[in-house]
């Protein structure tokens, strides 16, 4: 599943602003936040089977973000694309 940061980042790389200049795209400065290690969004008593049952259902980009969620962004108002 294709992250929409970077779709949007695809898009901003030929753009004027980014040509030929050493600042970079959203993305990769954003890239460097990612989690050192696996964590919730505050539920720090999940259970071992909780998280594992998240591990396996969370969607590409928790797991790329080194988060144990399954909240997806058409699952909130303000995160649709």
């Amino acid at each position: 599943m294709p992250h929409p940061l970077r779709e949007t980042e695809a898009q901003s790389v030929g753009h004027p602003r980014y040509r030929g200049s050493k600042a970079r795209p959203p993305a990769a400065v954003l890239d460097r936040s990612r989690l050192a290690k696996e964590d919730t969004l505050c539920h720090d008593s999940l259970t071992e089977a909780e998280r594992k049952w998240l591990r396996v259902n969370r969607p590409p980009q928790a797991a790329h973000w080194n988060l144990l969620t399954d909240m997806k962004a058409e699952n909130l108002p303000h995160g649709r694309l």
